[in-house]
């Protein structure tokens, strides 16, 4: 919930902030005038009534009963998972900063400008 509230603090927190805002975007100082304070409003709000509904939740003690042991196929899908999307968002976006360079040609690819 706090997340969907803070995504519009800074344009790249969300990719659909670059797609609805792709021939548009802002600069960072125009875009938090615009954008800074409803977002610290929305994150606020949010945490509060997430206060107000758990309230009662977050008064009582927590059992600790945690017991670490080797970690099971499906967690080490969960840490992979993310190291691999990471590795090709890297790759896939060095290939467009070097195509817009003209470090590298493209053929029959074009990325909007």
């Amino acid at each position: 919930m706090i997340a969907n509230a803070a995504s519009f603090v800074l344009p790249i927190l969300t990719p659909a902030n670059l797609l609805v805002f792709w021939d548009g975007m802002s600069p960072l100082g125009q875009w938090l005038l615009a954008f800074g304070m409803p977002s610290v409003l929305a994150i606020g709000v949010t945490c509060w009534v997430l206060r107000m509904v758990f309230k009662k939740n977050m008064v009582e003690a927590i059992e600790e009963t945690l017991v670490a042991g080797p970690l099971s196929e499906d967690g080490k899908l969960v840490v992979e998972g993310p190291g691999v999307m990471v590795a090709v968002l890297l790759v896939a976006s060095a290939g467009i900063i070097a195509s817009k360079a003209g470090v590298v040609q493209w053929q029959n690819v074009s990325f909007p400008s």
